[in-house]
């Protein structure tokens, strides 16, 4: 019933508005009331450097329910001897890796997002944004039942900003699939986003267009 009354609202909009990446299916289906629009990123963000002493600085979100929780955990046991790397995580997280930075869970994550150097996170389109418009690679977890989230990595792979990594793996073998990423496919991604000109006033965009629909 849900999503039966948001398809009948959406058809019924005078516009809808839909951001890079959107499947074409979609696209097609909304074609009469649609228009695709450039990244929006938020206004105002305050952009922290952390100290890393000279490493590879990795930043692992979770999701904004924390469903990644154990999964961090158990992926940050596994690279304890992977001196080279500084991994920055909430401190809602447990882990005692001494290679591990913990930034208060009351903090915005995202406003350490320009000074990293990789961001691990699921593939929503909030994180996907700012890592884009921030120009920082990303290495990001596939969900088995979200196509979304899986729609999503298949669309920044094609184009070369960012790159996927299993849950399992994540989890389990971390320690040997960050190292091999980093010495080949990062130099990719590292140089595609250092030099994508994809447009990010997708805010401005949308605004006036309303404004210019209630003129």
């Amino acid at each position: 019933p849900v999503m039966r009354r948001f398809f009948t609202l959406a058809k019924s909009a005078k516009r809808l508005y839909f951001p890079p990446f959107t499947p074409e299916e979609i696209l097609h289906y909304y074609r009469d009331n649609m228009r695709e629009v450039p990244l929006i990123l938020r206004a105002g963000a305050r952009h922290k450097q952390p100290e890393a002493n000279g490493k590879f600085r990795v930043l692992i979100l979770d999701s904004g329910a924390g469903i990644l929780g154990g999964a961090i955990s158990s992926a940050l046991d596994s690279v304890k001897n992977l001196d080279d790397y500084q991994f920055f995580v909430s401190s809602s997280i447990q882990s005692e890796n001494q290679n591990v930075r913990f930034i208060d869970k009351n903090e915005l994550m995202v406003d350490y997002v320009k000074e990293m150097d990789l961001v691990i996170a699921r593939a929503g389109f909030n994180t996907i944004s700012e890592c884009i418009g921030l120009r920082t690679p990303m290495l990001l977890i596939g969900e088995a039942m979200n196509p979304e989230i899986n729609e999503n990595i298949i669309n920044l792979k094609k184009v070369g900003l960012g790159s996927f990594i299993s849950l399992e793996t994540f989890r389990t073998g971390l320690a040997d699939f960050l190292p091999h990423f980093v010495a080949h496919e990062y130099k990719t991604i590292s140089y595609n986003m250092a030099n994508h000109d994809m447009p990010l006033n997708g805010a401005d965009v949308v605004a006036l267009d309303i404004l210019e629909h209630l003129a």
